[in-house]
């Protein structure tokens, strides 16, 4: 029974370290997108002004 809730253990941690990869991959994209938009507003606001 050990043996079993050891495997299921190792197997809930791999699939928690993926999620976790998703999660930073995710952040970073997010981080990327905000710089973008931050970017086109700011170059919007010098063609206007």
């Amino acid at each position: 029974e050990i043996d079993g809730l050891n495997e299921q253990l190792e197997e809930d941690l791999r699939c928690l370290e993926h999620l976790q990869v998703q999660l930073v991959d995710e952040q970073s994209i997010r981080g990327v997108l905000s710089t973008c938009k931050c970017s086109l507003w700011t170059n919007e606001a010098n063609a206007l002004g």
